[in-house]
């Protein structure tokens, strides 16, 4: 009886000390995928810039602009080119508004 409580213990500690890690938010994932864009920096500073400009891509494809034109309007952001914004705005489909066509 007591070999059985020290398993059913220990199985228990593991099963608990093996809890499966919290998912990421979509605004995670999203910096995530832009961490891997080759001439995209994300650190403390942009990710918040990026997140909102991501979320604004998505507003905009919301109100029936093309991929492209949501990447256009986001030629404001320093340092922008055509690629990096063009990667913003498949990350942002894929993460924060994945409802987008």
């Amino acid at each position: 009886m007591k070999g059985e409580i020290a398993a059913f213990a220990a199985a228990t500690t593991l099963a608990v000390g093996v809890a499966a890690p919290a998912a990421a938010t979509p605004e995670q994932d999203f910096l995530g995928i832009l961490a891997t864009t080759p001439g995209v920096t994300v650190n403390g500073f942009t990710g918040p810039l990026l997140t909102n400009a991501g979320n604004a891509a998505c507003g905009d494809m919301r109100s029936g602009a093309t991929p492209a034109d949501a990447a256009a309007h986001l030629m404001w952001y320093p340092g922008a080119t055509n690629a990096g914004m063009a990667a913003l705005v498949a990350a942002a489909r894929q993460t924060l508004c994945p409802d987008v066509p």
